[in-house]
């Protein structure tokens, strides 16, 4: 069974060094406070102590369950006001790989790199499943904000580093994969 396990400090710096090897997305995270937030982790119940604070190695979750939790959180967030986005970053992808048409989420590119967003008009349980396998790779980086206004993106469009700035301004969780791509760590920063 899956649970909820709260972190400290070391998951805190965990979220840092993620955060330092990622782009545009990760490198405009960096700056916010996140040793004021409260982290938590998917876990299996029976994970010793000792290996709930390895983030590099797995053997702590199966990945659907995390993923599915993670989709939970990321949908019941979205669905509370049509201001709130999430921002996932693909480490990986560059413009020219995914030509295919992907309905669930907004496409944007800064230079050649390629982030998805998911708005209320996007909003759906599957399609959040689906792009969050979509940028899972060695890291996994995503942000829960809550917009100023509704700044209109199109899919496949453009966009420069102060979107991210802007977008930054009102994160409200940041979420890095962990545990060797089995499950994540959610930083919460609303009450920080």
């Amino acid at each position: 069974m899956l649970i909820e396990v709260e972190f400290g400090k070391d998951a805190k710096q965990y979220i840092r060094d993620r955060f330092s090897h990622g782009n545009i997305l990760a490198k405009t995270l960096f700056r916010l406070p996140i040793e004021t937030g409260k982290v938590v982790g998917y876990l299996e119940s029976n994970i010793s102590q000792a290996k709930r604070h390895n983030f590099s190695e797995g053997g702590v979750a199966k990945r659907l369950n995390s993923i599915q939790k993670l989709s939970h959180l990321i949908f019941t967030y979205l669905s509370e006001d049509n201001l709130r986005i999430a921002i996932f970053e693909d480490a990986l992808a560059l413009k020219g790989d995914y030509l295919e048409d992907f309905p669930y989420a907004i496409r944007v590119f800064n230079g050649e790199h390629l982030y998805y967003i998911v708005n209320h008009e996007k909003i759906d349980f599957e399609g959040i499943l689906s792009t969050i396998k979509k940028a899972d790779s060695y890291i996994f980086i995503c942000a829960l904000v809550k917009t100023e206004s509704m700044e209109v993106v199109g899919d496949n469009s453009d966009v420069d580093d102060d979107f991210f700035v802007r977008v930054s301004k009102n994160v409200d969780y940041v979420v890095v994969g962990a545990f060797d791509g089995e499950s994540y760590l959610v930083c919460n920063l609303i009450d920080s």
